[in-house]
């Protein structure tokens, strides 16, 4: 076990939350397994499993001059809805409700959607889309509810999220081009897990 030693005044503000800066730590470029660290008043040590290189003790020393003290937003539940009707008749997918978390501790969370959708035409079916950060496909389905009125669709995924901010976009779109597809009541859900 080796220790290395810092004075609260050598982070800016003299602030350091801890549950962020072993965050911090834990992304960057420091192999060395972190034990713990200690704090006594002024003083804050901590503990590697192993010697830091020197790439690794520079890196240490940025992120100490780096660190701002401001804790994660902690997220227990977080929800948006948007309960009008909106339509479309083209192929591409367009987003009906978008829900951001900013700077938020990471975790395991449940993340749920629901709507009601309609299509225009038996032969014509609606797309739906559950995306998370523009680039992780959750869920994507198409579907025709196979009557003249709305019908309900639904899902839930367990995710393992990063520290730090995400964005979930509930996306529609119909299959067919001058085709209407139609959603309401549309929700989206994340929970702590």
């Amino acid at each position: 076990m080796v220790e290395y030693s810092y004075k609260l005044t050598d982070f800016p503000n003299d602030v350091m939350d801890s549950n962020k800066f072993a965050a911090e730590m834990r992304n960057s470029n420091i192999t060395a397994s972190m034990l713990y660290m200690k704090t006594r008043g002024q003083d804050i040590t901590i503990f590697f499993d192993t010697d830091l290189s020197g790439a690794e003790q520079t890196t240490l020393d940025g992120l100490i001059a780096a660190h701002l003290g401001i804790p994660y937003n902690y997220i227990s539940t977080a929800s948006i809805e948007d309960v009008e009707e909106s339509s479309t008749t083209g192929i591409v997918y367009q987003p009906k409700i978008t829900l951001t978390l900013n700077d938020i501790e990471g975790g395991t969370f449940l993340i749920l959607w629901s709507a009601s959708v309609r299509c225009e035409g038996s032969q014509n079916d609606i797309k739906i889309r559950v995306q998370h950060n523009d680039t992780e496909i959750l869920s994507e389905l198409t579907w025709n509810p196979a009557s003249a009125g709305y019908g309900p669709v639904s899902g839930f995924i367990e995710r393992t999220l990063d520290a730090g901010d995400h964005h979930f976009d509930f996306d529609f779109a119909t299959s067919q081009n001058n085709k209407a597809a139609y959603i309401r009541k549309a929700r989206l859900i994340i929970m702590r897990n």
